[in-house]
């Protein structure tokens, strides 16, 4: 329970550090960023991976089983929008593909260099 308590309050804790200074970022991403640093800096000090990092891991496997039901309102939004043009529906999917494009790169990058070495 204290893991996903520790996900929500980082998760606030950027939004308002966005709306404080007003940064074109979204909140929920400033909030991983601080728990990233939270956590290093815990595990930096101890000399080993916190505890919190297992609540927080665990919690983080069961929201991640949920994932896919994130995604059916995103999927009805494509459903009732099916009398778009074909201009901006052209325009959506390229969209789609860009992001998916580089977010494949910015994740393999952080996984090259944060995973260990084998």
């Amino acid at each position: 329970m204290s893991g996903i308590l520790a996900i929500i309050g980082f998760t606030i804790a950027g939004e308002l550090f966005v709306a404080t200074f007003a940064l074109p970022v979204p909140g929920a991403i400033v909030g991983l960023v601080l728990l990233l640093s939270a956590l290093a800096l815990a595990g930096r000090r101890r000399g080993e991976a916190p505890s919190a990092m297992a609540e927080i891991e665990t919690s983080a496997r069961t929201v991640l089983r949920f994932l896919p039901l994130f995604l059916v309102p995103l999927g009805v939004g494509v459903i009732t929008l099916g009398g778009m043009p074909q201009a901006d529906l052209a325009r959506l999917v390229a969209t789609l593909v860009l992001a998916l494009v580089a977010a494949i790169v910015a994740v393999s990058t952080v996984l090259r260099l944060l995973a260990p070495r084998v």
